[in-house]
């Protein structure tokens, strides 16, 4: 936003305050413009709060879409899908479609994100912003398609011999293992002691860019930690990862993948590490 919209904005805001306090205005106009003009000014959080207030009072689809756009823009992709599925449910316009393609991508619903892009495919309402976003995530979606196609031609190459093998060794451990064994959640917080790598980021100003060379996170056997120059300790529990020097948690998904949610400096943040050891 250029700073001549922005402060006619900031103007517009202040108007609204004004004419709340002193004319008198319903709760719903003045919840609705004022998320309008906080989402306007990327002020998710407020913007946020003043939706949430809004519809309680209303169940417009705009109110559903722009929760949806808030929560993604601060990478809460749950919240995010949630609002979109409704607002589409009641308002299936393109722009919303949009929008809930890319959170149902975001939340692991890969094949009704490809059904969403499909049904957009002849659609000419959309705008340059909308059909960029269209663009970027069907190229995600192709390029995890390439993806998951040679790791399934490499798994055919693997001879029968090498997989009973596996299977062997497998079996070999799961027999050595002591009959008391620790619970399922103590297993999990062994299993993720070692050196984490950064593959992926969002929330601004990171979003979409590379963060290869992202200090690395060690969550060393003895619970203590690093993370470039923070350092701490750590737990696991209730599936949950806590970092003692850092604001947010940590759960692994079904791809064992660690994704760490946390704020700093007012901004929220989501980066999803992958396992070097």
């Amino acid at each position: 936003m250029n700073r001549i919209k922005k402060l006619w904005t900031l103007s517009k805001l202040i108007y609204l305050y004004a004419a709340y306090w002193l004319v008198g205005i319903t709760e719903e106009e003045y919840y609705i413009l004022k998320g309008n003009y906080c989402a306007d000014l990327r002020w998710n959080g407020m913007a946020i709060r003043s939706y949430e207030k809004a519809r309680k009072e209303s169940k417009e689809p705009r109110i559903f879409s722009m929760l949806g756009l808030c929560y993604l823009r601060i990478g809460k992709y749950d919240k995010s899908v949630e609002n979109y599925r409704i607002a589409y449910d009641k308002f299936k316009h393109p722009k919303v479609a949009v929008g809930l393609a890319i959170t149902e991508y975001e939340t692991g619903n890969i094949n009704r994100s490809a059904e969403i892009i499909e049904s957009l495919n002849t659609e000419t309402d959309l705008d340059v912003a909308d059909q960029a976003a269209l663009k970027k995530l069907t190229d995600r979606i192709q390029q995890r398609e390439k993806g998951d196609g040679y790791l399934m031609a490499n798994e055919a190459r693997i001879g029968w011999k090498v997989l009973i093998g596996f299977i062997a060794i497998i079996i070999a451990i799961c027999v050595s293992l002591p009959a008391a064994a620790s619970s399922g959640e103590a297993q999990t917080a062994d299993s993720l002691a070692g050196v984490w790598a950064c593959q992926s980021i969002y929330g601004v100003p990171y979003t979409g860019r590379s963060c290869r060379t992202f200090p690395w996170l060690n969550l060393n056997a003895d619970k203590s930690y690093s993370w470039g120059s923070e350092q701490g300790t750590w737990k696991f529990k209730d599936a949950v990862l806590h970092l003692s020097a850092r604001k947010g948690t940590g759960r692994l998904n079904s791809d064992g993948q660690l994704v760490i949610e946390y704020e700093s400096k007012g901004i929220q943040y989501r980066q999803v590490l992958y396992k070097r050891n």
